[in-house]
């Protein structure tokens, strides 16, 4: 037990200061504790061995990791001590520290009935050789470079004479919890609410493929195996080597992007074991390639869209070239766009980037002003009609096929001092007589006899029928 005003000095001062330090590690998220339990873990202090004689008040650590630790690398700056001595903890061992420097293992074994072997059992020079018993204490461990790596705090009333404080494992941050208050003394050994257990480790894992060839935008799944199948933690982290050629889901799916290799592994969260697949992603071939017309007739002027299908669907590669071998006559654009330019015969060919197949169209543009005879005819609703001076009469043209437009057409009169016609087909009575009045169209001709009579006459001429 120790109340000098020295002690409190440094106690309050150290505390100032590591506790200035744990807030600076907590915010800048640099604690090693944070994302695992701790590596060593503080379960017992016995603050007071006897109301009158310290020489037995100790701190118990234990190995929470997987592998050696030597307390040289360490200090526990709150007390002031700076571990210079090699003092080795096994992997999930105990190794009691008592305050005192010249207690003896055997005395510290007679004093509290145990067994403990050397490597067990350590002596550090704590000021004054005692733990503080009349303050609210912290007993903080930290690496040489001032990482926290546990922390135990008691206060006054959680322990007596040969009755200490027992603490258990936190999963989160560096703070042990209180597990019980003025607990007869057990050192060298730990319950298993104190410690973390560590349940069946994995030992192996392998995958159903070690390679797997696919094409580009395919899925393939890879099933992965733990051994023992009774392990604890069979969680396992999925990773592509290059998740732009394949992509790798946390189930093992795998979704291939483009072409080439990638490796996809599966690494367990126990161990860290990797088990491997070499995936080749292949592109896939056209085998060729069709139009949706092999032949289609357009006016001038007029376009068309040509659609091209490639085999198979899902090839890789789907880019095609457009070309007309007469583009005066047909021309095309990327699209398949086919426009008419002039009359004529042209051949447009569409060919695959990928195995320069081809497909052809030929494309016959016609003049839509149709010049040739042979391919619409021309009449009048009448061939012959009778009409008063001063009268005039509608003559309407008939073309077949019914489709064309009724332009270009050009009106006339044989005798337009008898009969007068306009370009919209109205035929007028200037004096009495005959005329013929034709209409043309590219060439192709309809008429209509027309006798004009005076007003005087009844009756009489009825005009040229045709």
């Amino acid at each position: 037990m120790i109340t000098n005003l020295k002690w409190r000095i440094l106690i309050f001062s150290t505390t100032v200061f590591f506790t200035i330090a744990c807030l600076t590690q907590v915010l800048t998220g640099n604690v090693y504790a944070n994302t695992n339990v701790q590596e060593i873990l503080i379960t017992e202090v016995v603050p007071m061995s006897q109301s009158s004689n310290d020489a037995y008040e100790y701190i118990e650590l234990y190995n929470n990791s997987d592998r050696n630790i030597d307390l040289k690398d360490y200090k526990l700056p709150l007390q002031n001590i700076d571990i210079t001595t090699s003092k080795v903890i096994s992997p999930k061992g105990i190794l009691v520290v008592c305050t005192k420097g010249s207690t003896t293992l055997g005395e510290f074994n007679t004093f509290y009935g145990t067994t403990l072997a050397l490597d067990k059992y350590m002596t550090l020079p704590f000021v004054d050789e005692v733990l503080s018993n009349n303050l609210t204490t912290s007993i903080l461990l930290a690496k040489d470079d001032a990482t926290v790596v546990v922390r135990a705090q008691y206060n006054a009333t959680d322990f007596e004479a040969k009755k200490g404080v027992t603490y258990k494992y936190t999963e989160t941050g560096f703070d042990m919890l209180k597990l019980g208050q003025s607990q007869s003394p057990t050192p060298g050994s730990v319950s298993a609410q104190q410690v973390p257990q560590s349940g069946i480790k994995v030992t192996s894992i392998t995958l159903d493929k070690t390679s797997i060839t696919m094409d580009v935008n395919q899925t393939a799944v890879i099933h992965a195996t733990i051994s023992p199948d009774t392990a604890t933690n069979k969680a396992i982290v999925w990773t592509s080597s290059n998740p732009s050629i394949v992509e790798v889901s946390q189930k093992g799916i795998l979704t291939s992007k483009a072409e080439g290799v990638a490796y996809v592994s599966a690494t367990t969260v126990d161990g860290g074991l990797v088990a491997f697949c070499t995936v080749v992603v292949r592109k896939i071939l056209v085998t060729g390639i069709t139009l949706d017309k092999t032949s289609s007739t357009i006016e001038i002027g007029k376009s068309i869209i040509l659609k091209a299908s490639l085999s198979p669907a899902n090839a890789t590669n789907k880019s095609v070239n457009w070309e007309s071998n007469n583009s005066n006559i047909a021309s095309v654009d990327s699209t398949g766009k086919v426009v008419g330019k002039a009359a004529g015969t042209a051949m447009i060919t569409v060919t695959t980037v990928d195995g320069n197949f081809k497909g052809i169209c030929v494309i016959t543009v016609k003049d839509n002003k149709n010049t040739n005879n042979e391919t619409f005819s021309i009449r009048l609703n009448k061939t012959s009609i009778q009409i008063k001076e001063g009268k005039f009469e509608q003559l309407t043209p008939i073309i077949t096929p019914g489709n064309l437009k009724k332009t270009g057409l050009i009106w006339k009169s044989s005798n337009d001092k008898v009969a007068y016609v306009t370009q919209d087909g109205r035929v007028f009575g200037k004096k009495a007589g005959y005329a013929v009045i034709t209409v043309t169209k590219d060439g192709v001709k309809a008429t209509c006899n027309v006798q004009i009579i005076s007003g005087k006459e009844k009756g009489k001429g009825k005009g040229h029928s045709k």
